[in-house]
Formats: structure tokens, sequence, C-alpha cells
């Protein structure tokens, strides 16, 4: 399965790679929101938790912990990008998928599966980073752009498409 979908993620970014980088401007008009050092912190540790989750997979307990951290700053980030709703229901989901995830801990295997090679790990560390590069640019494209809503069309049209 996993041979699969490396292979399906090689072959769209063989296929999307020479047209995306055929002289494309990467950078729309708008201009970038400043970083402030408090979010670059918090997005810092984001991921050294993330990191440390799958590099200590194999004390599963201490990786449960650091899952929960990671949560706890997608929440942390959900509230200072003014998500109220969204950092309540990141908390809440949190808690118990590391509840639920602790309770089955009991039932798992003590000895973690045998590891995957080198040649695998590298592998998929490649089409990960290749995959995640781009969507990476093509989000950074898109959200640099001016975009244009829907709502001047069904302004203009909900008069006489209702009949008034």
């Amino acid at each position: 399965m996993q041979r699969y979908i490396a292979l399906i993620v090689l072959t769209v970014i063989v296929l999307a790679g020479p047209v995306l980088l055929s002289g494309i401007q990467w950078h729309g008009g708008k201009a970038l929101t400043p970083v402030d050092p408090l979010t670059s912190v918090g997005l810092v540790l984001l991921m050294a938790t993330a990191i440390g989750a799958v590099l200590g997979h194999h004390q599963r307990l201490f990786a449960l912990l650091l899952l929960g951290c990671v949560g706890l700053f997608v929440t942390l980030t959900f509230a200072r990008f003014s998500a109220p709703d969204l950092a309540l229901t990141q908390l809440s989901v949190e808690v118990m998928a590391v509840i639920i995830m602790m309770l089955a801990l009991s039932f798992l295997p003590q000895t973690t599966p045998r590891e995957s090679s080198r040649f695998r790990k590298g592998r998929d560390l490649g089409v990960a980073a290749l995959g995640g590069l781009g969507i990476g640019l093509v989000s950074f494209a898109i959200m640099t752009r001016p975009h244009s809503t829907i709502a001047d069309f069904f302004l203009s049209q909900s008069k006489p498409g209702g009949g008034g």
C-alpha cells in the first residue's frame, strides 16, 4: 500500500512539476502578514513536539504525551488567530483522543514491530518532502493572489433568479 501511495504522489509531482516550474510567478500581489515572535516560538514548539512524537514512537507513553502537546499547540494557534470556536473544539477533541489512546495503550503489544529499512525510510522522507514542498508552493501562490468572491454574482442574480 505504501508503495502505491508513493507512486501516486511521485506521478503527481512529475506531471505537475514542469507546469508549475515553467516561469510561474509564485508571489502574487498581496502582502504577507508579518509574523510576531510569540507566534514564531509557538510554531517552532509545535513542529518540535510533532517531530519528537515521530522520533519517539518506540516509547508509546512519551509519544502520546507529545501528541497531546501537539494538539495543545494547535489549539493555541487557533486561539491566536481569532478562532475560539475551533480552539474549544480542538481542545475537547484532543482531551478525549488522549484519554481514549491512554486507555488503549494497555491493549497494544509491548514490543514494536520490525523497523523499515533505511532505504524505505529515505524514500518515504523524500516523497513526503517533495509532496509537502509542492503543496506548500501551490498554497503560497494561491494565498498571495487577490481572490474574487461569488458574492457579486449572487447579488446580481438574486432579483432575476428569484422572480422579483
